[in-house]
């Protein structure tokens, strides 16, 4: 099955929370033995590129760690106090590592999901005659747009709905253009 981009991107960003949360449930570091004190030795010149780490055949630089930090400071650059810049680093080069290191988790992570919610959904769909209503979109587009009526309905509502409430809902809008059934 070929996924466009959205859905590639939802699986992606599913695994790497499922990775997360399972990390974070297991509290183990996977398996590798990273010290909580980690330091950065030496000083730095931006000029000069070197590897921090190497995980898996990959290269971590400091620039690498310098984006992320960017990146997890946000937009309005945060103001963090001087003296736990260090400590930040190490966190965000830990992140980094568990990242690279964890290929093989996301993938499995992403399997599971698959197997647990993305085909017994699409096998629901289809067995709602739903997927009839989208004719000449995959089925993974017809979750997608699901996916979007849930969260949408879920906000009307006030609480969460469940997937089987979220497609008897679906179901009951019309589409416009389609002929009523």
């Amino acid at each position: 099955m070929k996924l466009g981009r959205f859905p590639r991107a939802a699986i992606g960003v599913v695994a790497s929370l499922l990775s997360v949360m399972a990390a974070a449930q297991s509290g183990s570091q996977g398996g590798l033995n990273i010290p909580e004190n980690i330091q950065f030795v030496g000083k730095q010149d931006p000029a000069v590129r070197k590897a921090t780490a190497i995980v898996n055949g990959e290269v971590i630089t400091e620039s690498d760690i310098d984006h992320r930090l960017a990146l997890l400071l946000g937009p309005n650059r945060t103001q963090v106090p001087a003296e736990e810049i260090p400590r930040a680093r190490a966190q965000v080069l830990r992140g980094l590592i568990d990242e690279f290191a964890g290929g093989e988790t996301l993938q499995l992570a992403a399997a599971r999901w698959k197997a647990s919610i993305l085909r017994p959904i699409q096998r629901r769909l289809r067995e709602m005659r739903l997927n009839e209503r989208f004719p000449g979109e995959r089925s993974a587009d017809i979750v997608v747009r699901l996916a979007g009526h849930r969260m949408a309905e879920s906000r009307r509502r006030g609480r969460e709905l469940y997937w089987e409430e979220a497609m008897a809902s679906f179901a009951a809008v019309p589409r416009a253009g389609a002929p009523a059934a």
